[in-house]
């Protein structure tokens, strides 16, 4: 979810290169940035099985300069302190941004087009 975050929030999840990251930001981008940061963090983590479980600084996320794919996809990469680099991917729609990551790097999500018949058919039992 894009939104304002406290400062405090800032300090106690992210990394000192985030930090930097995010104080070199125009305010208005700020919020569109935490979200992206914060949940290439969360992606990371599940991918290690592992969870908020972890200390969130151990992994760090470095977005690209924003250069989507045709499906509005720009790419990312996290690296955790076990040495392990992530590769993925994140869009932002509205206020909702999403990320995905693999341990592999992976070409861009793209959308699933299901006709609208299958969902008729779904909703009658079919």
């Amino acid at each position: 979810m894009v939104e304002p975050r406290s400062d405090a929030f800032v300090a106690d999840y992210f990394t000192s290169e985030e930090q930097v990251l995010v104080a070199r930001a125009a305010v208005a981008d700020r919020p569109r940035l935490l979200a992206l940061l914060w949940s290439a963090k969360e992606s990371a983590l599940k991918a290690l099985h592992e969870g908020l479980r972890l200390d969130t600084r151990c992994v760090t996320v470095s977005p690209f300069a924003a250069s989507f794919d045709r499906n509005g996809w720009s790419s990312l990469q996290v690296r955790y302190t076990g040495g392990q680099i992530f590769h993925g991917w994140w869009q932002q729609a509205d206020n909702i941004l999403r990320t995905v990551v693999a341990a592999q790097p992976l070409d861009s999500p793209v959308p699933l087009r299901i006709p609208a018949h299958v969902f008729d058919c779904a909703s009658r039992g079919a």
